[in-house]
């Protein structure tokens, strides 16, 4: 189960359609590319590598032609978490029993975390919330579990916050993990490419 304070942009955050006006040979950007790339540069070297400038670099346009279609970095994550969430599809059918219903839960979020690590720090359960299409419908999909036990609100609540709060602990140490190695691999590049001091005057 995910909560977070991510809320999806309003009709001024999405500026643009993504058909160009002047039919020129620029990149025709579209909503749904530009949060693909955002999505790949986050999944590959982390949110913080994030930016409109390196997004539009890699869709090969301009910074400003992006704003034409997306309103703020902010507006841009909101974007990515969305698209994040809906890409790891809900269950179908209702639980077996209150077990299977947060099993099925915790492995969703396990598989969402793997796919993308940088999700994790937008969804955590201690977040404030706001309202998102993806989030109500994971948040309804996790309760769906303890359908037909009888508890009042507030347990339910309160016992969905205890498995939340597990599942994203364990994955906090996966992502951190993942995050080490990226940094890892990024020192050892730019190493690589440092001139030897021994050798590099005359």
């Amino acid at each position: 189960m995910t909560w977070r304070s991510v809320t999806p942009p309003s009709e001024g955050g999405v500026l643009d359609s993504g058909v160009p006006e002047d039919g020129g040979s620029a990149p025709q950007l579209t909503i749904e590319h530009i949060v693909r790339a955002g999505i790949d540069v986050a999944d590959t070297e982390g949110l913080d590598a994030l930016s409109m400038r390196r997004v539009a670099t890699d869709l090969g346009a301009s910074t400003m032609a992006l704003y034409r279609y997306v309103a703020s970095k902010d507006v841009l994550v909101a974007l990515m978490v969305e698209a994040a969430l809906t890409g790891v599809p809900l269950p179908e059918t209702l639980p077996w029993n209150w077990r299977h219903g947060l099993e099925t839960a915790a492995h969703r979020d396990w598989e969402l975390y793997h796919r993308h690590p940088w999700i994790l720090s937008m969804v955590l359960v201690t977040a404030w919330t706001h309202s998102s299409p993806a989030l109500a419908a994971d948040s309804e999909s996790a309760f769906s579990a303890f359908d037909g036990l009888g508890l009042e609100p507030t347990d339910a609540f309160r016992y969905m916050f205890m498995f939340a709060s597990y599942v994203q602990g364990v994955a906090l140490t996966y992502v951190s993990d993942v995050e080490a190695e990226r940094q890892a691999r990024s020192a050892g590049r730019r190493t690589a490419h440092e001139p030897d001091d021994e050798h590099s005057s005359f």
